[in-house]
């Protein structure tokens, strides 16, 4: 017969470094005198860290809202939720519209689908509107309004 002795315990296990970002964002505006852009980035490395773990990523885009808009079914839904959250919800569609106006790349169906969802949204909102013309986020609970 044998006997045996078990033991549990959790261990936390803390790597030999910690991982450092650093961000660096440029705004660079390209017209017919300026065609080109150069720019130099000094990279500082911490002190210590551990040899060969060192990475570096750049990326480019040449549109701001670019990454955002290739989205743009994301951008363009129906309000919902308490009275902030509304608004939340609603201004995705108000900024999608207006910048897709102004690039010319604005379809019928983005439209459409834009401002029926600004419609509701309007409509959803004035439903946590006072009688005294205040809102709140919660028109049932607030009996003041807080805006």
């Amino acid at each position: 017969m044998r006997a045996y002795d078990v033991v549990f315990e959790k261990l936390l296990v803390k790597p030999e470094c910690e991982t450092v970002y650093q961000n660096s964002a440029n705004l660079v505006m390209l017209n017919a005198s300026r065609t080109s852009y150069n720019r130099t980035f000094n990279i500082n490395l911490p002190q210590i860290f551990v040899p060969d773990s060192e990475r570096i990523s750049v990326s480019v885009i040449g549109d701001m809202l670019g990454a955002a808009i290739t989205n743009i079914d994301d951008l363009l839904r129906e309000p919902y939720g308490c009275g902030e959250q509304n608004m939340v919800n609603f201004v995705p569609n108000i900024v999608a519209l207006n910048y897709l106006t102004k690039t010319k790349k604005l379809t019928k169906k983005y439209s459409q689908k834009a401002i029926a969802n600004m419609q509701s949204g309007y409509k959803r909102e004035l439903t946590y509107c006072h009688n005294d013309g205040s809102f709140s986020a919660f028109v049932v609970s607030d009996r003041n309004g807080s805006t």
